[in-house]
């Protein structure tokens, strides 16, 4: 494809992600960053967990309900990040199908 073809000549679907709405952008990065945090800022140790609780939010929390609130938040983290990679490959691969099958209806 060249350069100077306009998008809407190209038959595409969706508009590039350039042209999309800043505040869409800032949605999917946030989507993207929460999990990520989570995961790389969360304590090894339950004691830490808990530590970190009460000073943050002042909530003191025992050995065993750290660690089963630590356990949950990974779980959680992982199953978003799960999601968002489940969903940003079927939006690639409809995207393709679409462009495929405008090629192949322009090739006729």
């Amino acid at each position: 494809m060249r350069c100077c073809v306009s998008h809407t000549e190209a038959g595409a679907s969706e508009p590039p992600a350039a042209r999309r709405p800043l505040i869409l952008r800032g949605i999917t990065l946030v989507q993207w960053a929460a999990p990520i945090a989570t995961l790389a800022l969360m304590p090894k140790c339950p004691a830490c967990f808990a530590a970190y609780a009460l000073l943050f939010t002042g909530i003191g929390l025992s050995f065993g309900a750290a660690a089963v609130l630590r356990w949950t938040l990974l779980s959680l983290s992982v199953g978003i990040l799960v999601v968002l990679v489940v969903r940003t490959i079927r939006a690639h691969a409809t995207r393709s199908r679409a462009h495929d099958q405008t090629r192949e209806y322009a090739s006729r």
